[in-house]
């Protein structure tokens, strides 16, 4: 039987905080199915890198010091339709979180 392995999970990260960003990094740096390809800290570097690359995951910050996240979930998943946007945040109250699936998000990790 032929197999067709299918390759890691390309991940990229915004958030600006850095602590909660390194364990990020070393979480999905630790997972053989997970491959980080980016990390920034603002959501126009993000944006930016997105213009020319493409991910399967986009982890999304809400709080970020240049722009709202959902502001980033919204030009990036006009940007890559393709990937999944999840929110990455500590705001786990209703409202956020209904802003950020109607921005485009899939998932919502707090």
């Amino acid at each position: 039987m032929d197999k067709n392995p299918v390759g890691p999970v390309s991940v990229a990260l915004v958030e600006d905080d850095g602590p909660t960003r390194d364990r990020f990094v070393n979480v999905i740096g630790a997972a053989p199915s997970l491959r980080l390809a980016f990390v920034a800290s603002s959501g126009a570097a993000m944006l930016d890198w997105l213009e020319d690359n493409a991910v399967d995951v986009i982890l999304v910050d809400l709080g970020l010091p240049d722009m709202p996240g959902l502001e980033v979930i919204r030009r990036a998943s006009r940007r890559q339709p393709a990937s999944s946007l999840m929110v990455i945040t500590m705001f786990g109250d209703e409202a956020n979180m209904l802003q950020a699936f109607e921005a485009g998000a899939r998932g919502y990790i707090l």
